[in-house]
């Protein structure tokens, strides 16, 4: 309890802090899919730094009631359990289908455009496909294949005869699944209302938020403790936020954004009682948006059929207690980035795009006291994981300053938000330059022993006097930077990112650091000279 009253003591102060804020920054992201145009910063932006405010003790705060439902795939292709995403042959690499939520499919045969794309439909273990501009007359009508999926292997079988020579032979064949689909859900962001999905399966899910208000918002999916009703979390909100977070678990959400903009994160969501909510505070009255309306319950039910597989990510980020593994420098355009919190605390992974000329220190001075237009305008990320929780934060930065920030208060350090605490980190942002880094096979100049592999996955291994590597990790290029992390690392002076420069003339590839690299095994084989095999 000692802990809960610090925690709502530093929410308490740092609506103090924020206040209302003059005219916004221009905007720096654009949502992955579909891109959209970027938009004036409101003038409200600050007040998304309060990611975790105060929850109105005493404020009577009532769950909006909501008819709205989550919004129906295009098409009936999905009833059942048929499987959707990439399945590939299993006799053929070349030849593979892809079905669609939306009742489309394509189908792919040694190209990677589709040479056919159609229409299908489900019903029970019975599928039809038909390609609307179909001119073979053997192959215009619709002709039902039973189907069977192991979850691993897609299988047809015909149910009658099929006249369409093309496909019989490709439905002949049994495909492995590559990749399955992924749901998503749309939440949009009033002022101050969710427009959200009663509910949704569990599972892995996109959750994709769009502001349409005139202040910043953002969404935390709350998971209720199994027994807790929503009910007994509203009356506990009204004792404070103490109370109420030990009923729930923090499952991520989608980051603030400013108003017009959109942002979108991977959750895995637990069957389960959530709520979804809006923290940040009016800079009119200093309410936070869930007393006013933005709190909504929602029903993950258990999933029915094939589970979405959980997806890949370009850059992982750690989260602890107080700093983020991150590098120094991301490129320009879509990145999947994996967060995980490592704790102790709860952690979330908050993006500010900075105005021009601005820097992390600009930030905290104007959170410590606000004066005038903010200098960044949010935009999206990762909201408030519990400690061993993860998600995916789907970017699409454009080139700029940005800083990564946690807004928790922390209930061990008197309350004091956790940017305060060093949980902030400047990184910049640009377009990949026009020379490429070069992959392949490396060897030392001065060991033949000593070798790099950098493969064009982004994936790098490093070789010391045998065939197997000794490390093996991931690496990002940004122009002449090159950044560089071992995922696996037990060593705490090497678990981080660390950003070196790069250059190739030549075929000699070398390093220059950019900062301290505290790892010295890597800072011992960066400094090295290599030769391309």
């Amino acid at each position: 309890m000692k802990g809960n009253k610090l925690f709502l003591m530093g929410l308490l102060l740092i609506m103090v802090v924020i206040a209302a804020c003059g005219p916004a920054a221009p905007a720096g992201v654009a949502d992955p899919t579909p891109k959209q145009a970027q938009a004036p910063v409101s003038t409200d932006a600050s007040a998304a730094m309060d990611t975790h405010t105060e929850m109105a003790m005493g404020t009577p705060i009532e769950a909006q009631d909501s008819a709205l439902t989550e919004q129906p795939a295009a098409h009936s292709a999905i009833a059942g359990n048929f499987p959707l995403g990439r399945f590939v042959s299993v006799h053929d690499k070349a030849i593979a289908y892809q079905f669609n939520r939306d009742g489309s499919f394509a189908f792919y045969f040694a190209s990677k455009d589709p040479v056919l794309i159609g229409v299908y439909a489900v019903t029970g273990n019975l599928i039809t496909m038909m390609d609307p501009n179909e001119t073979n007359p053997n192959c215009k009508d619709a002709v039902p294949y039973k189907w069977s999926f192991d979850g691993t292997h897609l299988t047809f079988a015909p149910d009658s005869d099929d006249p369409c020579r093309g496909r019989r032979e490709a439905n002949a064949d049994t495909y492995a699944v590559e990749t399955t689909y992924l749901p998503e859900i749309v939440i949009d962001a009033s002022d101050y209302a969710y427009s959200a999905p009663d509910t949704i399966s569990a599972g892995w899910v996109r959750v994709r938020l769009t502001n349409s208000g005139q202040e910043p918002h953002h969404v935390q999916f709350l998971r209720l403790n199994d027994g807790v009703t929503l009910a007994q979390f509203q009356e506990a909100l009204r004792q404070g936020e103490g109370p109420a977070l030990a009923l729930v678990k923090q499952m991520g959400g989608v980051g603030a954004i400013a108003p017009t903009l959109s942002a979108q994160v991977v959750l895995n969501l637990p069957a389960g009682e959530y709520v979804i909510l809006c923290l940040i505070p009016s800079p009119s009255d200093h309410l936070p948006h869930l007393a006013k309306g933005m709190i909504k319950g929602l029903i993950v039910e258990p999933a029915s059929g094939t589970a979405a597989l959980e997806p890949k990510a370009d850059l992982t980020v750690r989260m602890q207690d107080f700093a983020y593994d991150l590098p120094e420098a991301l490129p320009a355009g879509q990145l999947s980035i994996q967060v995980i919190n490592n704790g102790p605390e709860a952690h979330e992974f908050n993006i500010l795009r900075l105005a021009d000329g601005k820097t992390a220190n600009d930030v905290l001075q104007y959170l410590g006291a606000p004066d005038g237009p903010p200098p960044f305008t949010p935009v999206g990320g990762m909201n408030g994981l519990d400690k061993g929780l993860s998600g995916y934060a789907e970017l699409d930065l454009t080139p700029g300053t940005y800083v990564a920030i946690c807004n928790i208060p922390s209930p061990v350090a008197e309350g004091h938000p956790h940017f305060t605490l060093g949980m902030i980190k400047m990184f910049s942002v640009s377009s990949p330059a026009s020379t490429s880094f070069p992959t392949g096979r490396f060897i030392s100049v001065n060991d033949k022993a000593r070798a790099y592999q950098f493969n064009p996955d982004g994936t790098f291994a490093f070789f010391l006097g045998g065939k197997d590597p000794v490390v093996q990790g991931n690496y990002i290029v940004i122009g002449d930077l090159l950044s560089v992390r071992n995922p696996d690392e037990t060593d705490p002076k090497c678990q981080g990112s660390v950003t070196y420069q790069w250059s190739f003339r030549d075929n000699k590839l070398s390093f220059t650091p950019i900062g301290q690299d505290t790892c010295r095994s890597r800072r011992d084989s960066f400094s090295d000279t290599y030769t391309g095999s």
